[in-house]
């Protein structure tokens, strides 16, 4: 029975499908040409459509691939969009924040392309450089607790060269002007110049750029005013009623439009040198130092000289230095290589000595290391001092323009007794600056003069010449008839080529 059963009841099924089968036939070969529009319609929407349109695709895009023999296939497919990549570098900026806001925006990305593609050697450079300073702007940073992203500013400032000079006259790692250095505690003379000096003028920088953040309660605004003044953007903020940076930003001038923006992209490209396939080689550290503070006077070249010291590293180490001298009333500590110091300190008498030889007078050309020759000049001067009747120390000290305790120091008196026709030694030092443009067309004009007086005399070609700021026995000679080098030495007991300004020469 329950075989019989299940046969029974697939032949009904069998039935069936065969009922519905006819049916079908018969309905579409009444309906003729109309019945075939509906099957192909009923295929294509059920069965053909999807089949066709994907195989479709597949040809366009391989159509595409093949016409375009010569262009790279990430160019049709790439893999990072534009939009990709401004995502990443916005999520690396919020990465790389701590105080200072890092915007990022066309302007920002139009200098990261810069950074990273043309001037690519430019951060290459910075990253060989940053280990000798980016430690003494670290600590200063953190001393102060300000933001540790501000110690790539003095990239976009000096390039990390501490002798840095602008057209301006900023100087430095951070580029300040005399005048706020000066108002910055900084020392800006004839013989030291401490916007120079890396430690002294980084924290110079954090005093002033904290009481910026201060006046403006804004990074942004603190680094702006750096740049142009406090003055200059608080105008801005009132000219176009806003009170951040790149809300003004079309209202301040064009240099600290693009300041705040090298900034960012300074700072983010230089945490990602790597994905930019910028890796720098041969890294500078510094070397231990430490420092000796001079009381007397001191030729430099000399002090080097003794020590095996090549100057030009001194220069380095002491790039607030100006000139090759120190004398006797700049007490100023010198920097110089750990095992430098303990030489001269195993050796101080005997070197000291050397350093402090004077004849009467000594003259030492210095070249001011801020621009290419000065043709400045310090003369030393040893005097021996009779005491007179009624002469007391202090009268002494101020006739000669130095310090009691100097008299002091180089007479070995403990106290400041002295007495009627007592023999003291004073040494007097002159700095002669460079002559003014005034003085140096007056010379020039006097140097017209004595020619014309010289050829009405003798009729002959102008004896001498006076030496001028920026001139050589080389260009000399050019200007002064094609004399030769070697006749100028002669006439005028040159032994090597130094000349220093105001020197008269002969000529012939």
């Amino acid at each position: 029975m329950k075989i019989l059963k299940g046969n029974s009841i697939a032949f009904a099924f069998l039935l069936l499908v065969l009922d519905l089968f006819l049916c079908s036939y018969n309905s579409s070969a009444q309906q003729g040409n109309s019945s075939k529009d509906s099957l192909e319609v009923t295929r294509d929407t059920v069965v053909a459509t999807d089949t066709i349109v994907i195989e479709q695709v597949k040809l366009d895009t391989l159509t595409i691939i093949d016409s375009l023999d010569n262009v790279d296939p990430t160019a049709v497919n790439p893999k990072k969009t534009d939009i990709e990549i401004d995502a990443r570098i916005e999520r690396q900026l919020r990465e790389i924040y701590n105080q200072v806001p890092l915007t990022y925006n066309k302007r920002v990305k139009g200098f990261i392309d810069y950074f990273t593609g043309r001037n690519r050697n430019y951060l290459l450079i910075m990253e060989r450089r940053k280990k000798l300073y980016f430690p003494i702007f670290e600590e200063m940073l953190k001393k102060y607790k300000m933001p540790d992203e501000i110690k790539y500013l003095p990239i976009v400032e000096s390039g990390l060269n501490p002798m840095a000079i602008s057209r301006a006259g900023a100087a430095g790692l951070w580029q300040f002007m005399p005048g706020t250095g000066k108002e910055m505690g900084l020392i800006v003379s004839d013989y030291i110049d401490e916007r120079l000096d890396p430690h002294k003028s980084t924290e110079a920088a954090c005093k002033f750029l904290l009481r910026l953040y201060r006046a403006f309660g804004d990074w942004e605004l603190a680094l702006a005013s750096y740049n142009c003044g406090p003055g200059v953007v608080k105008r801005a903020s009132r000219q176009s009623g806003r009170s951040t940076f790149w809300k003004m930003y079309d209202y301040l001038p064009a240099e600290t439009r693009g300041y705040v923006p090298q900034f960012v992209a300074v700072t983010y490209t230089m945490n990602h040198l790597t994905e930019y396939d910028m890796v720098g080689d041969s890294i500078l550290y510094p070397m231990e130092t430490d420092t000796i503070l001079l009381r007397q006077f001191v030729n430099l070249l000399i002090l080097c000289e003794k020590l095996n010291f090549c100057y030009e590293d001194f220069v380095k180490l002491n790039p607030a230095i100006r000139t090759n001298v120190l004398p006797d009333n700049v007490n100023y500590p010198i920097r110089l290589p750990k095992e430098k110091k303990l030489e001269f300190l195993l050796n101080q008498h005997e070197i000291m000595e050397c350093v402090n030889v004077v004849t009467t007078p000594i003259e030492v050309t210095t070249a001011d290391r801020r621009r290419a020759s000065s043709g400045a000049v310090v003369y030393r001067q040893k005097i021996v001092h009779t005491v007179r009747q009624g002469e007391v120390l202090g009268r002494i000290a101020g006739k000669y323009g130095i310090s009691v305790a100097q008299v002091r120091s180089w007479n070995n008196l403990k106290g400041n007794t002295i007495r009627v026709g007592q023999k003291l030694l004073i040494y007097r030092m002159k700095y002669t600056r460079s002559k003014s443009s005034t003085a140096i067309k007056k010379e020039s004009s006097y140097n017209r003069m004595q020619t014309k007086t010289s050829a009405a005399k003798t009729g002959k070609p102008r004896k001498y010449y006076y030496v001028q700021p920026g001139d050589t026995l080389w260009t000399i000679s050019k200007k002064c008839g094609g004399i030769s080098v070697e006749r100028l030495k002669q006439l005028n007991n040159i032994k090597g080529s130094t000349i220093k300004v105001g020197q008269k020469l002969i000529l012939g």
